[in-house]
């Protein structure tokens, strides 16, 4: 079983990102949103942060049985964030070498299960065809009611562009003050571009030069 490392506790205790699930569905408008696919411009801008604490609000207040999954084969770090071996996991599972009762793993909280990557080596999906990779998510999502993907950056990866067309919709994370404007532009046209559903951007760290009772 696996269990969520304390230093990642206190995220899921943050009131802002503890609210992306209501305004995830929000900003669905009353669209069936099974799967969710986060990614950012490039490694570190927090989307793993912002991909857990949305898989644990959903399983813990929507009370809906989700799979957190691991696609960031150029820095995967879920299975030390859950103390699991990295494993087998989403590589093996995608290249029919594992089931996915072998590569799923149940967590502290009854509605959340995870999966590792299944490598630190920076395997990829690029050589899977679009087809086989279609078949593959759709089993993962036959499989719970939601799977949250936690993707590699955009630019960093090409898994990124591989796997966004197939999931109901793109969170795309930025980082407050670094995140460059013409960045999400470009992001934004990409995921456009490769048949990707943009539904939302999250900031993280943000930064408060008011108190924060001003903001919205």
């Amino acid at each position: 079983m696996g269990r969520l490392s304390d230093r990642m506790q206190p995220f899921l205790r943050n009131r802002e990102l503890s609210r992306l699930q209501g305004k995830i569905l929000t900003a669905a408008q009353g669209r069936s949103v099974r799967s969710l696919f986060f990614t950012s411009p490039r490694s570190g801008d927090g989307k793993t942060t912002a991909a857990i604490s949305t898989a644990y609000s959903l399983a813990t207040e929507g009370q809906v049985k989700v799979l957190l999954v691991d696609g960031n084969h150029a820095a995967p770090c879920l299975h030390r964030l859950f103390e699991l071996p990295v494993g087998p996991g989403l590589v093996q599972f995608l290249a029919g070498e594992a089931s996915l009762e072998q590569v799923v793993h149940a967590t502290g909280h009854e509605n959340l299960r995870v999966m590792s990557h299944g490598a630190e080596n920076g395997l990829g999906i690029t050589n899977m065809g679009s087809e086989k990779l279609k078949e593959e998510v759709a089993a993962l999502m036959a499989s719970c009611d939601c799977v949250v993907l936690d993707g590699p950056g955009f630019f960093v990866s090409s898994d990124a562009a591989l796997l966004a067309p197939w999931f109901d919709a793109t969170l795309m994370v930025i980082q407050c003050e670094r995140t460059k404007k013409a960045m999400i532009e470009l992001l934004r046209e990409n995921i456009h571009q490769v048949g990707g559903n943009l539904l939302g951007v999250v900031l993280n760290k943000r930064k408060y030069y008011i108190p924060r009772i001003f903001y919205g």
